[in-house]
């Protein structure tokens, strides 16, 4: 859905698992949101990035489940300037929801 701006930065990665859609979230002034349906058969989501895949896995719950999923950005901007000259940590932020469709 979304690719980080800069390589040389820590992205921060929040994800919610929800019983139905959840409201749009507007704790942020997102930068870009989009939603799209995915099926999981593991039932397991895991966070990749250019290091690699992270120890830490979402369960969704019960395998083999077609998805609903929301995920938002903001920070893209000021970490692309920011990438230039230092690795910036949680300033890109991304927010993934996950709700049966």
């Amino acid at each position: 859905m979304f690719q980080e701006r800069g390589r040389t930065h820590h992205a921060a990665f929040t994800a919610e698992v929800w019983d139905q859609e959840p409201p749009k979230d507007e704790r942020e002034a997102w930068e870009a949101s989009a939603d799209a349906q995915w099926f999981c058969q593991s039932g397991e989501v895991a966070l990749w990035s250019y290091g690699g895949t992270s120890e830490s896995v979402v369960e969704l719950g019960t395998p083999d489940t077609l998805w609903r999923v929301r995920a938002c950005v903001t920070g893209q901007e000021r970490v692309r300037e920011l990438a230039q000259q230092e690795v910036p940590a949680g300033m890109e932020r991304f927010l993934v929801q996950f709700w049966p469709a």
